[in-house]
Formats: structure tokens, sequence, C-alpha cells
């Protein structure tokens, strides 16, 4: 249903150190289902990106905006979904501790995606 594509992982300077970065991007196949599953957090001060937060659940799938919010409402929420983002990681093993929790997160998405299917049908039992 959602497929994640990581890109080759480079090698750079990262607040006075080196890391290694990795661009995701999410796609998916499910109308209802956005792709836009990556948490943002909004960051408004000058020179400051904003960062992944989590992984959307299900709930935040609906609750939170996708691209940048509109800062002007009431209450503000600094959060939003994109369907990309860079990982960044210190050393190659601790990327890919990163990667591997982000398809788990993602296995975790589905999985409440299709619960949220099965559990919206209408069903009748009978225990005897």
């Amino acid at each position: 249903m959602i497929t994640l594509t990581r890109q080759s992982y480079t090698e750079g300077e990262y607040h006075q150190g080196q890391a290694f970065f990795m661009n995701v991007t999410a796609t998916s196949i499910v109308a209802d289902l956005s792709q836009k599953i990556f948490v943002l957090h909004y960051r408004s001060n000058p020179g400051m990106v904003s960062r992944l937060s989590c992984l959307a659940s299900l709930t935040q799938m609906s609750e939170l905006p996708e691209d940048v919010p509109d800062l002007t409402g009431d209450p503000i929420i600094p959060f939003f979904r994109v369907d990309s983002m860079e990982l960044v990681a210190f050393t190659l093993d601790e990327l890919e501790d990163l990667w591997a929790k982000l398809i788990e997160d993602t296995q975790d998405l589905v999985n409440a995606y299709k619960a949220s299917l099965t559990l919206s049908e209408t069903n009748s039992i009978t225990v005897t």
C-alpha cells in the first residue's frame, strides 16, 4: 500500500561534524491513504529547517495538514505531513537502524489502516 524509496546515502558536514544523509520518499497506491506520512515540526527561525518528528499515526493522518501549515490560525499547530524527507545519522549503522525503524513504523501505519477498514464494517456474531 505504501512504498518507501531511499536514495543512496551521501556524506557531509553537519553541525561541525561528519554525518550521513539519506533521502526517503513515500508513495501510496491507495487513494484514501495519503503518501504524506512523515510528520515534520515547522521551524520558523531564520536558518532553521523543519525537522522530522515522527511517522504519522492513523489519527495524525486525518488531523495534521499536508505540506507547510497555515500559522495564522488559532490554535497554531506547528506540525505538518510530507511525502519525502532526509534522514541524518552520525554513523552508517545508525542510518541503517533509522531505515529499519522507518519500515517498521510504516508497517504499523498500514496495519492500522487495514484494521480501520475491517472495523468500519457492520458485523454480527452470535456467541453461545
